[in-house]
């Protein structure tokens, strides 16, 4: 009898474990497909702007939909960060505020394009993350990377390939 007790206990105990396992295991599968849905937006987002960048076409013309959360929680200047270094490229100030808008970034300023330059252009002025540079908004880093670049041209310093690699070993 004694035996029969624990074991109803164990099996009882066993069922809770299993029905809270099972429980979590819905959570879990409802948060990877939330996760793959915007995995696949972003593999869409960067295709469309891989295929844009390959016609040519600096983002001025057409423009690529963002989803209306994709900048959720995102300041304007990390927003701003995001989708330039999506682009890869230098954008019109125009083009950055319609990826903002686009990609969920909210204001109740009167004036969402003068917000945006301000903010774009203190983050600038302080040295921080971003240029204005020849009516376009880009990365810092982008421009140190093309002064490196500059400079070991200059120095006659040439990327190394495997196959130059190789036939210098």
């Amino acid at each position: 009898m004694r035996i029969e007790a624990a074991n109803a206990r164990t099996l009882l105990a066993l069922e809770e474990q299993r029905a809270t396992v099972a429980v979590e295991l819905g959570a879990i599968d409802a948060h990877r497909a939330a996760l793959e849905r915007k995995f696949r937006t972003i593999r869409g987002i960067l295709a469309s702007y891989r295929e844009m960048l390959a016609n040519g076409n600096g983002g001025a013309g057409s423009f690529v939909e963002l989803p209306p959360d994709f900048f959720a929680g995102k300041g304007i200047v990390e927003a701003t960060r995001i989708f330039l270094r999506m682009t890869g490229i230098p954008q019109p100030h125009r083009t950055v505020v319609k990826a903002l808008q686009d990609g969920g970034i909210e204001s109740s300023s009167k004036h969402f394009t003068d917000t945006v330059r301000n903010l774009l252009t203190r983050n600038a002025n302080k040295q921080g993350e971003l240029i204005w540079q020849e009516g376009k908004w880009s990365l810092r880093e982008w421009e140190l990377f093309d002064d490196l670049q500059a400079r070991l041209d200059a120095a006659g310093v040439r990327k190394s390939s495997p196959e130059s690699a190789a036939a210098r070993d």
